[in-house]
This record gives C-alpha cells, structure tokens and sequence, in this order.
C-alpha cells in the first residue's frame, strides 16, 4: 500500500506511518483466530455440535494471549475484553446436547473436559448423565 501511495502523489496523505503499520498487525493477530475458524466451520464437510465448545475456547484462548502482550494498545485489550465477554455469553448457553455431543465424539470425549481442566465436581456430573 505504500509503495502504491508513493507512486501516486494524491495518495501521499494516505501513507501509512510505521505505527499505524504496527496497530493493523496487532489487528490481524487479534482478528486472524476468528477467520481461521469462521474457513474451517464452513469448509468443512460436516461441522458437528461437538465442535462450538472447542471454537469457544480456541478463539477465548487466543484473546487471552493477545490482551497479555506487551504492545497491546489499551483499547485493543478493551476489545478483546468485550470479544471474550460475549464469547463467554455464548458458552453459558451451551446445552446439556453440546455436551453430550462432545463426550460422545470419537475425537473429543470425557477427556476433552479434563483438558479443559473443568472441575472435577461438573465432569463427574457430565459422566454420571
């Protein structure tokens, strides 16, 4: 891009600084998780139930690290705040059919939950239904 605004002398004002280069990669880090699961969700053959708690908590992960970094501009990290905060919404409406779908998926099973290191007291409850 600024090559082409250097070329051409009415885009001059449109010449990125190299810290407006630095907030657009911060940008594509924080953004890049959502489109890697939005591409795979929909590219693939069957996309099951099993698979939204783990793309909850794949895209929940990857805004947690990004608020952690170091240059993270403040009001990026408010925005990964708000992104995780409506993420978690939509974890506390997981069904008792996410779960069971979950458990009875070859890939995940009970022990996808462990990972997840979920307390010991709601596994039990999952493995007892």
């Amino acid at each position: 891009l600024n090559a082409m605004s250097f070329s051409e002398t009415e885009l001059h004002p449109y010449i990125l600084a190299d810290n407006e280069w630095k907030i657009i990669e911060l940008l594509v880090e924080v953004l890049l998780p959502f489109k890697d699961v939005t591409t795979f969700m929909s590219s693939s053959e069957y996309p099951t139930l099993s698979m939204v708690i783990s793309v909850y908590y794949l895209l929940l992960e990857s805004l947690e690290e990004a608020r952690k970094k170091d240059d993270m501009p403040q009001w990026l990290i408010q925005g990964c705040e708000s992104a995780s905060g409506k993420l978690l919404e939509y974890c506390q409406r997981t069904s008792v059919l996410h779960i069971v779908s979950v458990v009875l998926d070859p890939q995940f099973k009970l022990q996808y939950f462990v990972e997840l290191r979920w307390p010991s007291q709601l596994i039990n409850q999952i493995r007892d239904m």
